[in-house]
């Protein structure tokens, strides 16, 4: 009998990554390709970076489309079945797989942090989203909107509060931080109103915020306290997101485990403290986990699951 594969895909909002992965659960190749959230790239960008990413990860597995026996797409912003559909042909427009899966990139963050879709996952990258599965198969999701529309504690969020605490310390209005010099340096401007015509310069991706987050955590290590303040923000943020889905999933008094998902999370205590100290006051038989595996390789899983039940 030939070897069969499947491929996963995590699409965010920054990249896209696709694995190949046989049936032993080994990642034969992987691909990289940029964003594939079609909200924010549109949908022929998002294919684009799509057949990157999965022509990579089966060059470099040296396996044939003909050799996959599906594929499973986890991906940023996709959430209704309208979006579920477009994305489905958008894979199959790239290869005609036999099976094509389609879940918010969420489920595949808990299938690599629980190694099946039960308990609670936040992903905290670009953007934000909260999703739970409970012992019933009942599910809830919080967050997950878009930039614009309350992604609070994400790392576009990070960014644009510490963009916020800038302006306010130069105009008088806010604390002094460190901020200020630490982001002139990093754009390569010389003062204040240089972050003008950078903040409004298209295109406008989330990304090019989010990844302003890490100088905040580099403050709040140095010492500063509006730094600090803006990161146990996000993790109170990101608690309440944890929390409306534990409530809607009646966890409180149940032991589940509870993944963090997300560059987000490389912040440590800052961003993790308030935000378990918040979540087990109401949820104290949570179990925190950091998955051992990325999401993209949760994809895979997923798609080997659907073939065997199949």
């Amino acid at each position: 009998m030939a070897e069969r594969f499947v491929i996963g895909v995590d699409g965010g909002g920054t990249k896209t990554e696709a694995v190949v992965m046989d049936e032993a659960h080994r990642v034969r190749g992987r691909g990289v390709g940029p964003s594939s959230n079609y909200h924010d790239v549109g949908s022929e960008a998002a294919e684009a970076a799509l057949h990157e990413a999965i022509d990579q990860a089966l060059a470099d597995a040296r396996v044939s489309p003909e050799a996959v026996a599906g594929i499973c797409l986890c991906m940023a912003g996709v959430d209704r079945p309208a979006d579920r559909a477009l994305v489905s042909e958008l894979a199959r427009r790239i290869h005609p797989f036999p099976r094509v899966l389609v879940h918010n990139d969420a489920v595949a963050a808990l299938a690599a942090g629980t190694g099946r879709l039960l308990g609670v996952v936040v992903i905290a990258g670009t953007g934000t989203i909260a999703y739970g599965v409970d012992r019933h198969g009942r599910t809830a999701r919080a967050a997950g909107w878009g930039a614009l529309l309350a992604d609070y504690g994400s790392g576009f969020w990070i960014g644009l509060e510490a963009l916020h605490a800038v302006v306010r310390a130069a105009d008088g209005r806010g604390q002094p931080t460190m901020l200020v010099e630490r982001m002139l340096a990093h754009l390569n401007l010389k003062d204040v109103p240089d972050l003008v015509p950078w903040t409004y310069r298209h295109p406008i991706t989330w990304g090019r915020f989010a990844a302003l987050a890490p100088l905040v955590v580099e403050a709040a290590d140095a010492g500063d306290e509006v730094a600090r303040d803006i990161l146990h923000r996000a993790g109170c943020h990101l608690a309440e997101s944890a929390l409306a889905v534990i409530r809607r999933l009646h966890l409180q008094a149940e032991a589940f485990d509870l993944v963090l998902s997300g560059s987000v999370w490389r912040a440590g205590e800052w961003v993790c403290a308030p935000m378990r100290e918040a979540v087990l006051a109401e949820a104290p038989q949570a179990r925190f986990i950091t998955p051992t595996r990325p999401p993209v390789e949760g994809a895979a899983l997923l798609a080997w699951e659907e073939i065997h039940r199949a």
